[in-house]
């Protein structure tokens, strides 16, 4: 009885080099992945000295999981940086002494984008009435998108797919120009595939239009009625 008193007086402890502060997680990692090793320690023996790992707060849309008895922390369901971009969990480990002891330290889990989210056009179609006689250089319209995805992958740029030489599109801003005379005569409409991609660059790229394969673009229509001045 004096022994096991003496026992229960001992530490229940997380070690700094076991127990990083903060660490960071890609949002497309699978359900059941390791993420880091918790590990805590406890000098007494038998009962008193075997732990269990929880998370005891801070993970209300139960995202996480920690394995009791190894301390593994896993992926329980899928991330969304877009939703959620930082949790602080906070890890408890208890002893299965009597009475039962316990410690607790608090993980910061910053989540990591991927390129999860494609382009989006502001509007499905576009429709434009201009005279013939435009002069080459005037702007007609300008395309807009969003991306939700963070750096290159959510940076968009725009562009024409063929089909006509008469306008053209400033991959940075969707302004559209005219580019060569109009003759209604000949082209009373003019229809334009306009795409916007996104430039991932250090992952594979989510394909959206099968015209383009090993990036994340989707195309919209550009409808331009040429009028008689």
């Amino acid at each position: 009885m004096h022994r096991n008193k003496m026992e229960r007086k001992r530490s229940l402890f997380f070690g700094a080099q076991s127990f990083p502060s903060v660490i960071e997680v890609k949002e497309d990692l699978p359900v059941g992945a390791r993420i880091v090793h918790l590990s805590a320690t406890d000098s007494d023996s038998g009962f008193n000295g075997k732990l269990v790992y929880v998370i005891s707060g801070g993970d209300a849309e139960s995202r996480f999981i920690v394995d009791m008895e190894s301390g593994w922390l896993l992926i329980y369901s899928p991330l969304d940086r877009e939703t959620t971009d930082h949790y602080t969990l906070n890890i408890t480990v208890y002893d299965l002494g009597i009475p039962q002891k316990s410690s607790s330290r608090l993980l910061d889990v910053k989540i990591l984008d991927a390129n999860d989210n494609s382009p989006r056009f502001l509007q499905d179609s576009y429709s434009v009435e201009i005279s013939e006689s435009t002069p080459v250089g005037t702007e007609i319209i300008q395309v807009d998108s969003t991306d939700k995805d963070q750096g290159d992958n959510g940076n968009v740029k725009y562009s024409i797919l063929g089909g006509t030489d008469h306008f053209a599109i400033n991959e940075l801003t969707g302004v559209v120009t005219v580019t060569k005379p109009l003759d209604r005569e000949l082209h009373p409409v003019h229809v334009l595939k306009i795409t916007a991609r996104d430039q991932a660059a250090h992952e594979p790229q989510l394909v959206i239009d099968s015209t383009f394969e090993g990036f994340c673009a989707i195309s919209g229509r550009l409808l331009f009625y040429v009028l008689e001045p």
